[in-house]
């Protein structure tokens, strides 16, 4: 939501096998909005670094950490006024 209006949410979701979920969200859900699927911002990146074992039970695991570079130019999609430049906040 660049602006702050409560419209047009972009979401990025990502687990430790490295599957990555990302979706628009024009309005909010109580205002009828209706999830956008399928939105593949260009020029992401990410890496998912397990430590340990990914869905065995039998062993202790340390955890799982991600890195993600959000490209800016991409991201401008979701702004419908243009540059937003940034605010304190």
């Amino acid at each position: 939501d660049p602006d702050g209006d409560g419209l047009d949410y972009y979401e990025f979701e990502i687990n430790a096998l490295g599957s990555i979920w990302e979706l628009s969200l024009p309005r909010p859900y109580g205002e009828g909005g209706v999830p956008i699927l399928g939105c593949n911002l260009p020029g992401l990146q990410s890496a998912v670094q397990v430590r340990g074992t990914l869905n065995d039970p039998g062993d202790e695991d340390e955890g799982w950490s991600m890195e993600v570079a959000f490209p800016w130019a991409g991201l401008a999609q979701f702004n419908r006024e243009g540059a937003t430049p940034p605010q304190v906040g």
